[in-house]
């Protein structure tokens, strides 16, 4: 019984310092106010506004898929900057998107198929691939795209990353090449 009451008196004691935090919180936010006022004339009004339209323009990830089709998420430059990282790698090619790739032992010049594709927060894609020279394998990049935000245009691509993933690919090379035959809007890379 007595277990009781002590919870019961935490949870009472708990209710009633919440309620006194709200009112903590509302002073807090009337100084903010009211600082803010006072230094109203020191904040460029010009600030204020760009704020107001990025918020209403959109993210960034809205000038990077925004538009896209069933088609852009098959056939995309996401997809032809891997390649050519993994082109450039086996060309000896030495920049920071190679030297991710350095890391692991890779069919370079083997066609990859797309496995899952998918736009990611903080911009550009999460790629899923499988090698077609080494199937039982998944691969996932991040491949990043800078975005000129006044031409509202992606204007460049890096690689952020490389893993190979723990679970094993379910497709062999076979299924992979009846996949790509049997659906046009695949393809191999």
């Amino acid at each position: 019984m007595k277990t009781y009451t002590y919870i019961f008196f935490v949870f009472s004691l708990f209710l009633f310092s919440c309620g006194k935090s709200k009112e903590k919180v509302v002073v807090k936010e009337e100084k903010a106010i009211t600082r803010s006022e006072q230094a109203k004339d020191t904040i460029p009004q010009v600030a204020n506004q760009e704020k107001t339209e990025e918020i209403e323009e959109g993210s960034l990830n809205d000038i990077r898929f925004g538009d896209w089709e069933e088609t852009d998420w098959h056939n995309n430059d996401y997809f032809r900057f891997l390649r050519k990282c993994l082109d450039a790698c086996y060309d000896g090619i030495e920049n920071e998107d190679t030297e991710i790739l350095k890391r692991y032992e890779l069919p370079l010049k083997s066609k990859f198929a797309i496995f899952r594709a998918e736009p990611f927060l903080l911009g550009g894609m999460f790629i899923t691939f499988i090698f077609l020279d080494k199937p039982e394998t998944l691969y996932q990049t991040a491949v990043y795209s800078n975005v000129d935000e006044k031409r509202k245009i992606v204007t460049g691509y890096s690689l952020y990353s490389l893993r190979k993933l723990k679970e094993p690919s379910p497709l062999t090379k076979e299924e992979i090449l009846e996949i790509v035959k049997e659906n046009p809007i695949l393809q191999l890379w």
